[in-house]
């Protein structure tokens, strides 16, 4: 699991509320930088996050173990430009996956058509990920396609 994939599982799961728990989850994050954009976030949004204000600041420096500076803005910026990075990546697939199930559930669904949407799409995650979303929904009749053009991408 890499450094962003393990801020935004705490910011997911709301693993900040419990500082204790945070405090293990954070001992993997490699990025110093990224780590203290997030706990600044934490600090500056504490209203928004449910979180008391001096716990999380005091958190933030026990973890950092550093006083804060002016240098602390450069990582809170570095950290918001990665989510929204991963934010834009989730909205781009979730709007693929959005065309492919609407080209399903349409009574006039068509193989072709499904295969039309793939070919407009070069991103073999995602495709899978419209692939496992299809399979949780028993959508099992397409799956070779999705696989077919997974395997044109490779």
């Amino acid at each position: 699991m890499g450094d962003i994939d393990i801020i935004y599982d705490c910011l997911m799961s709301e693993t900040y509320k419990n500082l204790a728990h945070l405090k293990i989850k954070l001992e993997d994050v490699v990025d110093q930088r990224l780590l203290r954009g997030f706990l600044t976030d934490l600090c500056i949004k504490h209203k928004q996050y449910g979180v008391n204000e001096k716990e999380m600041i005091e958190f933030t420096i026990d973890i950092l173990d550093y006083e804060f500076t002016t240098d602390i803005l450069d990582d809170y910026q570095h950290y918001r430009e990665i989510l929204i990075a991963v934010n834009r990546k989730s909205m781009d697939y979730n709007e693929f996956n959005l065309k492919v199930l609407k080209s399903l559930v349409n009574d006039e669904t068509t193989e072709q058509n499904l295969k039309d949407i793939l070919q407009d799409c070069d991103d073999i995650e995602c495709i899978e990920y419209s692939k496992n979303v299809l399979l949780e929904n028993e959508f099992y009749k397409y799956i070779n396609i999705l696989d077919d053009r997974i395997g044109e991408l490779k």
